[in-house]
């Protein structure tokens, strides 16, 4: 739970784990492919973490200041204005160059938040309400995740072989997921 016990994770340093900051310098191309659904990604953002705020059932501003600097930008008193105002901004920017390749990238943006959009520009109330849902149904089923974890746990303690066989088992899956640092997979 964000504010139960301990603080929150709010980011992750470790050998193995690499978080790259020059990906222009060996993806540029795929970035620039990416840019218009990263641009709505940004808009979809904005919107649902304005929205989480509300929806979730602490303080929004105790919430604000433990996601920032890094998510909480993206949190909003007035999300639907800034999510509007950067669309337009954008689209008309595009559109104002006149030249082809610019004028498909505004259609194309136009018709990604569309679809991307939609659903999260309903009455606000009814926005806060579907994501309070998600996120006690969400809650709900990771609690009983960690049920089960707890019993495996029990049980394993107790010698239950099953149990035994089961951690080997998952040992052995996790063990084929591991990041090399070696350029291996």
């Amino acid at each position: 739970m964000l504010f139960a016990g301990s603080a929150p994770l709010r980011y992750l340093h470790s050998a193995g784990l690499v978080m790259r900051h020059d990906k222009e310098a060996f993806a540029g191309d795929a970035i620039e492919a990416a840019q218009v659904g990263r641009f709505v990604g940004d808009l979809e953002r904005t919107l649902l973490y304005s929205y989480y705020l509300r929806a979730l059932p602490w303080d929004e501003a105790r919430i604000k200041e433990t996601i920032d600097p890094f998510t909480g930008c993206f949190a909003s008193d007035i999300p639907v204005t800034i999510v509007a105002l950067r669309l337009v901004l954008r689209v008309s920017g595009l559109l104002s160059r006149r030249d082809e390749s610019a004028v498909a990238e505004a259609c194309e943006i136009v018709d990604s938040a569309a679809g991307r959009l939609a659903p999260l520009l309903g009455p606000p109330a009814a926005v806060v309400a579907t994501l309070g849902a998600a996120f006690t149904e969400e809650k709900d089923g990771w609690q009983l995740y960690y049920d089960v974890l707890q019993s495996l746990q029990d049980a394993i303690g107790v010698g239950d072989q099953q149990a035994i066989a089961t951690r080997e088992r998952a040992r052995q899956l996790v063990s084929r997921c591991r990041v090399s640092s070696h350029g291996g997979s």
